[in-house]
């Protein structure tokens, strides 16, 4: 029997989470780190939440995973409220669902000199 890579991730993401909330690796403006989306799932209503990489370029948040097949981006897009934990604070979300193209585009203009 073969372990899949998330069911794999599951017991470092229960040890790492509680920290995540508490503003543990949380990221700076313009510095890549750790946040915890919480969502509800789309097809159960359960509120679900996981540790997500996150790239901070004020006043948005650019999340990323290191899953190939995640769930979460399907669930965000359905999601009403998602929240956020970044900096031991929970934060309402507001999402803009945007391509790399355009990440890149606004990213370039907010770091001095790259635009």
């Amino acid at each position: 029997m073969t372990t899949q890579f998330p069911q794999a991730l599951q017991p470092l993401n229960n040890l790492l989470e509680p920290l995540i909330r508490l503003g543990f690796a949380a990221p700076l403006n313009l510095t890549p780190g750790l946040v915890v989306l919480e969502v509800r799932g789309r097809k159960s209503g359960r509120l679900r939440s996981l540790p997500l990489v996150a790239y901070l370029a004020y006043p948005y948040v650019v999340l990323g995973t290191v899953r190939s097949a995640s769930q979460w981006i399907k669930n965000l897009q359905a999601e009403s409220e998602p929240h956020i934990w970044i900096w031991g604070r929970r934060f309402a979300l507001h999402k803009e669902f945007v391509s790399e193209h355009v990440i890149a585009g606004r990213l370039a203009h907010a770091v001095p000199g790259h635009e």
